[in-house]
């Protein structure tokens, strides 16, 4: 297996730094959104038994407009 790199990779760096862009500052979620395509983007699987936390049960990140 190869090892990992000391720093982060230019382009996920570049990625990472577009984020701090937006209006609206960047949180947990939107950091992973990105470094998550990135690594999908290489082909890269996530490794079995990775740690995650709970989802949070019925959180709906999308927009709708609420019901009449």
């Amino acid at each position: 297996m190869e090892d990992w790199p000391q720093t982060i990779p230019q382009d996920l760096k570049q990625m990472l730094e577009a984020l701090e862009e937006y209006r609206n500052p960047p949180g947990n979620q939107d950091r992973w959104g990105a470094i998550r395509e990135w690594l999908a983007g290489l082909g890269i699987d996530a490794p079995e038994g990775l740690a995650v936390e709970e989802e949070l049960p019925g959180v709906d990140l999308g927009h709708s407009t609420p019901a009449r």
